[in-house]
């Protein structure tokens, strides 16, 4: 999975029973409720693409990997399904869209942070190529002002990206995508999108 969402002991509306409710658990409970945030997300905000909006969400995401030890990114994805903070990151105007190429220079663009603020960044894009198994490898990584690497996400399986970190320094932060390989055509479009996280979380 990508992202998690609540799918114990969900309270839903009943079919064919329009004053009814019942209660249900599992993935068909959780994957609705991921679905209406960005139905939900794409109302208020109709100019935004699909990439754009899987970089919102996954940047929004609340780190659940203390509540569930032993377990990782294979298991919940990047965390659990934050819609207010959805809408904080969009109505911020903290995402925007970009390309990359193996031949051209990699993109980058600020964030201003604070030291001991945890930050949220994120990158996702689509396969050029649907029919083919092939698809992009790009990385993330967070530079300070000298140019040093203070986080990256470099994983070379998936179409996204995501790096959460405690800053370390009060300045300007440079965040840097790199293709390392592009699958079906020249350069790969992209979403990026950032979030500066509050401290508190609903776990």
């Amino acid at each position: 999975p990508d992202i998690a969402a609540c799918g114990v002991g969900t309270v839903m509306a009943a079919r064919d029973n329009e004053p009814g409710t019942y209660v249900g658990s599992g993935t068909s409970m959780a994957s609705p409720q991921l679905c209406g945030a960005a139905t939900q997300l794409r109302g208020r905000f109709p100019f935004l693409t699909a990439v754009e909006t899987k970089a919102i969400l996954l940047v929004s995401t609340e780190d659940i990997a203390a509540q569930n030890p032993g377990l990782g990114r294979n298991d919940f994805g990047m965390g659990f399904l934050r819609n207010d903070r959805v809408h904080f990151t969009a109505s911020s105007g903290q995402f925007g869209s970009a390309a990359v190429s193996t031949s051209a220079m990699a993109h980058t663009f600020p964030v201003p942070a604070t030291a001991g603020r945890t930050y949220s960044v994120a990158i996702a894009w689509h396969r050029l190529d649907v029919t083919s198994t092939a698809w992009s490898n790009l990385e993330l990584e967070i530079l300070d002002a000298g140019g040093a690497v203070l986080a990256s996400s470099t994983s070379p399986r998936n179409p996204y990206e995501v790096v959460r970190f405690v800053s370390t320094l009060t300045g300007t932060l440079t965040i840097r995508t790199r293709a390392v390989t592009i699958g079906g055509g020249a350069s790969q479009p992209f979403a990026w999108a950032w979030n500066d996280l509050p401290t508190t979380n609903l776990a």
